[in-house]
């Protein structure tokens, strides 16, 4: 899938070291009280989702799930698969979201 402006700047956010990925890593920036916003990979799967969809509820943090596929997702960072990823900072998390939404129309939340 073609890079779109809205994963580009996922990229601009990791190297700003603003990007948490992987479930291991994205719990534990929920425990330090770091995220700002959860992103899901279209085919993560169902156990994962639904695990970040609580802690995320739980934790009053937005959660989307992306139409890019966890190839897409890890491309957008610089890693290899990724299911999930965690924007640790607020201004990212904003512009990342209506970027998104702008392009993608309905992202499921």
């Amino acid at each position: 899938m073609p890079q779109n402006d809205y994963m580009t700047l996922l990229g601009l956010a990791m190297r700003a070291g603003k990007i948490s990925y992987g479930e291991e890593s994205v719990r534990e920036a929920f425990f330090t009280r770091h995220v700002a916003l959860v992103l899901l990979a279209s085919d993560a799967g169902k156990r994962t989702a639904e695990s970040f969809r609580r802690l995320a509820e739980k934790n009053g943090v937005r959660i989307m799930t992306l139409p890019e596929n966890k190839q897409d997702l890890g491309h957008a960072i610089g890693t290899g698969l990724c299911a999930v990823a965690a924007v640790t900072n607020k201004g990212f998390a904003e512009s990342f979201a209506a970027k998104a939404e702008k392009h993608i129309g309905g992202v499921r939340i």
